[in-house]
């Protein structure tokens, strides 16, 4: 069966004869050979349907940016435990209610750090419900940055001004002028982890020459370098592999079970309709029912979880708070969000400050927050740093600013948005 790889580039919108969305597309057929390839929208790709009358295999990858991707450590002694825990897990890093979001996650081993992958419910029906109106239906649907080849402990692709990066924790989108400060703060807690005789690499495809120097120059391990041999779907598409990406259909988005054989269009747009249904009544009798017993049933669930997960303990009056407050405080903490925050401090810094003098720097996990405290010339200074900072999607908290001879003295709070 031929495969077609959809890489949106978007949100949906409303548009004439329903919703649309900016996508690359490149279709291969069984022998993996590329057969079309092309950009524009998903009515553009329904104009030109290259696939013919046999429905292909449609991936869908989601642009990274619209998505969150963690790993998270989660206590359980079942997978089911594990799985009923993880919206406790991840809830402190979101900012809208953790029940608006679409929560996926990859497989549960106990002991080991689940893959998940968190986005806004209505964000991903709305992609869906584009796709069906051409009358596709994905089997599969990962973020853009998944296909990255994981022989590395860390691997970045150059895309225009941005760069696609992996690490063991993160999977995101970051400007390329402070991947080499990212790198830089990631790769010793790598480092530290790995055996004595080994040193973390890093895999970069494309990039031009100075940008490899400037990532060897604040890489402590090797720097393995590939050009980039067409676009960069093509190079996605060529190391797709669903084992190791975390699928987003699930739950209510799981696609039917297909029977075999060639689907007709009508049948795969009366499949989308009725999921389209069954998520639609069932948000709608979730609104009116949840109203009122929402905050019973959490409670409940918590506190059945925090039995099968804590015996021994002593029943909490408040099940479902000491569940976040134990779930959400792991023995580890997310490192790759103190290296996000300090690589935007360092670009920040870089772009908008001269003279300006570090005075500390703290990083508290359990509230994901980079605190610093800053020796500027004036304030004109800090508001040029707090406008970096926020265009760069960070979120920040200036504590205190005072004048004292002649230097303000700032202390900041950031963290991401």
């Amino acid at each position: 069966m031929a495969r077609l790889f959809l890489r949106l580039t978007g949100p949906a919108q409303e548009a004439e004869d329903g919703l649309d969305a900016p996508c690359e597309w490149l279709l291969r057929d069984e022998a993996g050979e590329v057969v079309a390839e092309g950009s524009g929208s998903l009515v553009d790709l329904d104009k030109a349907r290259p696939w013919g009358n046999d429905l292909p295999e449609v991936i869908a990858l989601a642009p990274v940016e619209s998505v969150l991707c963690l790993s998270r450590a989660v206590p359980g002694r079942t997978a089911s435990q594990i799985a009923r825990a993880l919206p406790f897990a991840v809830e402190e890093f979101v900012t809208q209610d953790i029940e608006t979001m679409h929560l996926a996650h990859g497989p549960i081993t106990r002991g080991q750090p689940v893959s998940c992958v968190l986005a806004d419910r209505q964000l991903v029906a709305d992609w869906l419900g584009a796709i069906g109106s051409i009358g596709l239906a994905p089997a599969f649907m990962t973020p853009d940055a998944g296909p990255l080849p994981d022989r590395c402990e860390f691997a970045a692709l150059f895309e225009g001004d941005d760069a696609l990066l992996r690490t063991r924790e993160h999977l995101t989108r970051i400007d390329h002028r402070a991947l080499p400060d990212t790198l830089a703060a990631a790769a010793p807690a790598a480092a530290d982890d790995a055996l004595p005789d080994t040193t973390p690499r890093l895999e970069v495809i494309g990039g031009t020459a100075a940008q490899m120097d400037a990532l060897r120059d604040v890489f402590p391990g090797a720097v393995e370098a590939r050009p980039l041999d067409g676009t960069v779907l093509r190079f996605l598409a060529s190391h797709y592999a669903a084992p190791r990406s975390v699928n987003m259909l699930q739950g209510a988005f799981a696609p039917p079970r297909r029977k075999g054989g060639t689907a007709s269009r009508w049948r795969a747009v009366a499949a989308l309709a009725a999921l389209w249904l069954l998520v639609f009544t069932g948000v709608r009798f979730g609104e009116g029912l949840w109203a009122d017993h929402r905050a019973d049933a959490l409670q409940t669930d918590a506190a059945a979880l925090f039995r099968e997960l804590y015996p021994e303990a002593r029943a909490p009056r408040n099940a479902y708070t000491e569940m976040r407050r134990r779930v959400g405080q792991p023995d580890q903490p997310p490192a790759a969000d103190f290296e996000l925050l300090l690589g935007a401090l360092a670009l920040a810094i870089d772009a908008a400050l001269e003279g300006v003098e570090l005075q500390s720097l703290s990083y508290s996990a359990s509230r994901g927050e980079l605190t610093t405290e800053l020796s500027l010339r004036e304030y004109a200074d800090l508001d040029r740093l707090r406008l970096q900072l926020e265009g760069q999607g960070v979120v920040v908290h200036i504590g205190s600013a005072e004048e004292q001879d002649g230097i303000v003295r700032a202390r900041l709070r950031v963290a991401m948005g």
